[in-house]
């Protein structure tokens, strides 16, 4: 195609169609996921029209067209790239990539059995259970600024999470703004983490509300006390549900029987039902849950049958590769809007395309995330739970402006206080901190400190914290911050007992040392932060997608 003539550095075409491309460029960045469990119905050409409209002209809406500024930079830089790549010959980059999909199909293990579960909507159901004149009326967790989280209700009107109230009530007028009770949160989610220990002991928190287990000895045992002795005759152990209703079979993802069966009688779905009806009895709440072969997978499927209801994927091979392929590159957890809009400029909006072009995709992406692309392509999991070791705790939190320097280090001493908290549930201690700061024009700061001891305590961890905060302060003069995070990582289990600190180890301790050496994995990195995208479910740190 001949390329549109440019006068004066600037392309043909009027100013119109220029802003018109630049605002759908804006829009693919802040307009709704449809992949979202509870948005199906939603009129979704209304919804980003005024999601766009009430954005507009906003310190987030500039922050949003700056960075689409920068991606269609690296959209040109790989489209160019592409074109070069076209011209030569592939045969030796094909050989490479076939060869690193062979290795890589060799680590795969679909041997075990994985459940993620998802708790449905979990603050609003909370709240609708603790005040069930809510029942059914469309609700959302938080108020004019920001929402942590919307009932089903509100959804069917494009109402989701991390979405500002006030474009919210716009978007739903009915809307019921409840002020968030973090203290019950916590209890439920404990009551449902007790539950689930008993099926795994080992299970991962991905946060108050979403868990990850293997039901592998879980199952084995079961199938062990069984007397039958087989998985066809175990409805003595687990009895079997009752038939899936008209909502199931339309809602299920169903293919052909051997490729992924929805049928809820095999002894993993007979278990995982059994579990969501005790969450449910013990909470009055419901939980989703994903079965399958990896976790990721699990991840992904526990999204398919919500609200309250689960999905099951066969570990056979054909099975894995078949729903994998099936899906949009969106739904794989580690792929956000960037790389989402990277991919779709050089053709690949699903899975079956990303792994179908391999060839080119080695070729523009890096190492890592080419890595990243195929294990996920290919259903192969990064670890198993037993040699899973959390890396850094964190918390963070979003607020009206705040620039008033006491202000501040009393928002700061707040996170340090829940940090230690979260710590100290888990008997660690950590060596490195990092100060994480959002300001009012959603610039993002990141500052790392590596510490001459492990810290856990609340005090210690503000002292650090604010030394990195004075240090900001002292150097900007002013902070204008919508959010701040503290980060511990380089964890270890907690010494319940220490040496007495010697003198010199007490004045190092005083006199905070910036990270000066080269960031390694277990490292912090003293710069600006970028944006990333982080896999909830492997807690693996996804590529940033950047062209190579």
């Amino acid at each position: 195609e001949e390329e549109e003539e440019e006068q004066d550095g600037q392309p043909a075409g009027n100013g119109m169609d220029r802003e018109q491309s630049k605002s759908e460029a804006i829009l693919n960045r802040i307009s709704l996921n449809p992949n979202k469990a509870g948005m199906e119905e939603v009129d979704k050409a209304k919804a980003n029209a005024i999601i766009l409209a009430r954005s507009k002209g906003s310190k987030f809406y500039l922050a949003e067209e700056r960075k689409s500024v920068r991606t269609e930079k690296k959209i040109h830089a790989m489209q160019a790239q592409l074109a070069r790549i076209q011209r030569r010959d592939q045969a030796e980059v094909t050989k490479t990539v076939e060869r690193k999909c062979k290795a890589l199909l060799k680590q795969r293990n679909l041997s075990r059995t994985y459940v993620h579960v998802d708790m449905d909507a979990f603050f609003a159901a909370v709240e609708v259970r603790d005040n069930p004149s809510l029942a059914g009326k469309p609700i959302g967790i938080g108020g004019m600024s920001m929402l942590s989280t919307a009932s089903y209700e509100a959804r069917k009107f494009g109402v989701r999470s991390a979405m500002p109230g006030y474009i919210a009530k716009d978007l739903c007028p009915e809307l019921i703004f409840v002020r968030p009770n973090f203290d019950a949160y916590r209890q439920a989610s404990a009551q449902v983490r007790a539950i689930l220990a008993e099926y795994d002991p080992g299970l991962r928190a991905a946060s108050l509300d979403e868990f990850s287990l293997d039901l592998t000895a879980t199952l084995q045992q079961a199938a062990a006390r069984c007397p039958h002795g087989t998985s066809d005759d175990l409805s003595c152990c687990y009895p079997p549900p009752p038939p899936p209703t008209a909502r199931d079979i339309k809602s299920a993802f169903f293919l052909p029987c051997e490729v992924i069966d929805g049928t809820p009688f095999t002894l993993a779905e007979r278990v995982v039902q059994q579990m969501r009806r005790r969450i449910q009895a013990a909470t009055q709440l419901t939980a989703s849950a994903g079965i399958a072969p990896t976790r990721a997978c699990a991840k992904t499927l526990s999204d398919r049958n919500k609200p309250n209801g689960q999905c099951y994927l066969s570990p056979h091979p054909t099975a894995v590769r078949a729903f994998i392929h099936s899906l949009p590159v969106r739904k794989i957890g580690g792929i956000g809007k960037v790389t989402e809009t990277l991919l779709k400029a050089i053709g690949v909006e699903t899975c079956c395309e990303l792994y179908h072009k391999r060839v080119i995709v080695h070729q523009l992406f890096s190492e890592i995330s080419f890595d990243f692309f195929m294990r996920r392509c290919l259903g192969v999991q990064t670890e198993h739970s037993e040699s899973h070791v959390r890396k850094s705790i964190s918390t963070e939190r979003t607020f009206h402006e705040l620039s008033k320097p006491e202000d501040l280090r009393q928002k700061c001493k707040q996170l340090c206080a829940s940090l230690a908290e979260d710590v100290a549930a888990k008997g660690l201690e950590g060596k490195c901190l990092t100060l994480k700061l959002k300001t009012v024009f959603f610039e993002v700061l990141s500052r790392a400190e590596s510490l001459p001891m492990h810290v856990s305590s609340s005090d210690e961890l503000y002292r650090f914290s604010l030394g990195l905060l004075n240090r900001e302060l002292k150097q900007r003069g002013e902070l204008r911050l919508r959010l701040m995070g503290v980060r511990l990582s380089v964890l270890r289990p907690k010494q319940q007992e220490r040496h007495r600190l010697s003198s010199i180890t007490r004045f190092l301790r005083d006199t905070p040392q910036p990270c000066t050496a080269a960031p390694t994995a277990d490292a912090c990195v003293l710069d600006n932060s970028r944006e990333s995208d982080v896999d909830p479910v492997d807690g693996a740190v996804a590529p940033a997608a950047a062209a190579a």
